[in-house]
């Protein structure tokens, strides 16, 4: 993750497949923040997890979804534009049927 910030910090653009692994988080509204009794904010509320898994299930195949401000990484969290697409049942065919074919040669 340090290597995409580093690449936004350059002013340039990267693409890249989101591991499974990875949380992603939008932030909150201001008014959905909370404090704690010294007034500092409390880090909890400032992002919401989102679960990429119910989003997907909610588009319809070949459909596309951008999410311009999300938030990826567990501690450090990076603010990233994120593009989620749903493939269409041909398109799952043909990758299934190549992850097939390469546990065959292994």
């Amino acid at each position: 993750m340090d290597d995409f910030k580093e690449i936004a910090e350059r002013g340039a653009f990267y693409l890249s497949r989101l591991k499974t692994t990875m949380n992603v988080y939008i932030q909150n509204a201001p008014d959905a923040i909370e404090y704690l009794m010294d007034g500092r904010v409390k880090k909890s509320s400032l992002y919401t997890q989102i679960q990429l898994e119910d989003i997907l299930e909610s588009l319809s195949p070949g459909e596309v979804m951008e999410i311009p401000d999300a938030y990826i990484g567990q501690q450090k969290k990076l603010c990233t534009r994120l593009v989620l697409y749903k493939l269409t049942e041909e398109q799952l065919k043909k990758r299934q049927f190549m992850r097939l074919r390469t546990r065959k040669r292994e």
